[in-house]
């Protein structure tokens, strides 16, 4: 059996947090602990159902059922600020009490809000609700969490002033800093969060500021090898939240008619799909602190493989180009042209 890993997924009700739970229970074979929240108690409980299943049919694990995973399940309505808050501490000591090897947290909830012009938008109630979903609330728990796994400012001020070494080790007569769980914090983020898209002003200014938050928080815990930050874009996915844009009059008509032809076409990224390509890179841990990575991109490490390869076709085209012949570029019919994550 791998490390004990304790796991918090927000949005684990359904769509992409449910798939990324389910690929943990199918998957890890270390032993687990799941905590789920969303707003509904139902589909939580379907979640929680859906994961039993496909633990009983992971092999290699060399123990009872039981005892190979817990899962718990916290409906919490995360657009009430009080509601999370309280959520929040009680999550973060309960992880604290299980001393896990190893603790992520997938920040993944969020709405696709009120699709529509900027100029459009009248109720600042509303707009202070879909905030509070979409950013005060993750902005928070990523908050708790970090105050409970990172690394403390003293031991930053440590690094700063005598090498960032010198911090972990102890060194200068300060006392080794304490063994500390393996942390990754991912920020389920999107194309929307780097481009602005027109009819989904609130939802860009959302993803934009949960992005830069956690690259800050990257930066903050450079000094501590033990913490990792990730802003995953996990593509344009065959969600509900797919389905509301391209039936929903309010959204911008390219992007509308986008949407619909990605459908039609099957060219909407499976869940399933990318919640595996999360699992890879939790594993490889091979990502940069607080960079942003999307479903479409390489797994970091293969850049040099890619690097190689572009090479190759560049002596290529040159040589095609000395004998007359070219090579005719294929259209992009790629979603992430057109869609965001």
């Amino acid at each position: 059996m791998g490390p004990h890993t304790a796991v918090v997924i927000t949005g684990a009700s359904r769509g992409f947090g449910r798939a990324v739970a389910v690929a943990m229970a199918r998957e890890w074979v270390c032993q687990l602990t799941l905590m789920l929240v969303a707003r509904s108690s139902e589909s939580l409980q379907e979640t929680a159902a859906m994961l039993l299943r496909e633990r009983s049919k992971t092999e290699g694990i060399e123990m009872p059922m039981d005892q190979s995973m817990a899962v718990s399940v916290a409906a919490v309505d995360l657009r009430n600020l009080e509601e999370t808050e309280a959520w929040a501490k009680q999550a973060v000591d309960k992880l604290k009490g299980l001393a896990p090897d190893r603790i992520i947290l997938v920040n993944n909830a969020g709405t696709i809000g009120g699709l529509g012009c900027i100029q459009e938008i009248e109720s600042i109630k509303e707009m202070q609700t879909e905030m509070d979903l979409n950013v005060t609330s993750a902005m928070y728990i990523t908050a708790a969490f970090a105050r409970k796994f990172g690394a403390p400012r003293a031991d930053r001020l440590h690094a700063e002033e005598n090498g960032h070494a010198g911090a972990a080790a102890g060194g200068m007569g300060m006392p080794p800093a304490p063994p500390r769980p393996q942390t990754f914090i991912i920020n389920v983020s999107s194309l929307a969060a780097r481009e602005p898209f027109q009819s989904w002003g609130m939802y860009c200014a959302g993803k934009a500021a949960r992005e830069i938050f956690h690259a800050a928080l990257a930066k903050e815990q450079a000094h501590c090898d033990s913490f990792y930050v990730l802003n995953y874009a996990p593509g344009p996915m065959d969600t509900a939240m797919q389905a509301e844009i391209r039936n929903s009059e309010a959204t911008f008509q390219p992007l509308r008619e986008a949407s619909t032809q990605a459908f039609e076409d099957g060219n909407l990224v499976r869940p399933e799909d990318s919640a595996n390509k999360l699992l890879q890179l939790i594993e490889d841990a091979e990502f940069i602190s607080g960079s942003h990575l999307d479903f479409y991109d390489d797994m970091p490490g293969d850049e040099e493989d890619g690097e190689e390869e572009e090479e190759e076709e560049d002596e290529e085209d040159e040589a095609e180009e000395e004998e007359g012949e070219t090579k005719e570029e294929p259209a992009n019919t790629s979603p992430r042209t057109s869609l965001s994550s």
